[in-house]
């Protein structure tokens, strides 16, 4: 099969996303399995000589949080252009950020199944960064409509299958 994984969590960053992300990559490769990383690029170095294929696109580091990275991938013509001529069989999305829209959107422009996982206590996290109640509800509300639109995008792929 021909996986994608889209995060907006990996290498070098080693949190729990990260870690799940390759771990998941690593298995499925060994396992023959043709395996696609779509996350933000980072510039920390060599990045090769892995047993799957990371395709990337323009990013920054964000100001709360500096070792994480941010972008829209749809802003990257690179991206955009491998992006289309991969073929995937499934799609697996790990984050409700811009990686996890751009997942979205191949998944229902393509007719590919999709999986969302939940990784992040995101109410947690979005008050720790605001400290406010009243943005991590809206922020819990978009993650919520996030993994619906994946349950959505799953179910009509496997209709039509």
């Amino acid at each position: 099969m021909k996986i994608a994984l889209y995060t907006d969590s990996f290498l070098p960053i080693v949190d729990g996303v990260g870690r799940v992300v390759v771990q998941y990559a690593s298995a499925l490769s060994a396992r023959g399995h043709e395996v696609y990383v779509l996350c933000p690029q980072t510039d920390t170095g060599f990045r090769g000589g892995l047993p799957y294929e990371i395709v990337d696109y323009v990013s920054s580091s964000l100001p709360p949080a500096p070792q994480y990275r941010a972008g829209v991938p749809m802003l990257d013509a690179n991206f955009r252009n491998r992006e289309q001529m991969l073929r995937f069989d499934i799609i697996h999305a790990h984050s409700p950020g811009t990686t996890g829209l751009a997942a979205v959107r191949q998944a229902r422009s393509r007719g590919v199944p999709m999986v969302g996982t939940f990784h992040s206590k995101y109410y947690d996290d979005v008050r720790r960064v605001t400290h406010s109640d009243a943005l991590a509800t809206v922020g819990a509300r978009y993650v919520a409509e996030f993994y619906r639109n994946c349950t959505e995008v799953w179910t009509v792929s496997r209709n039509a299958a």
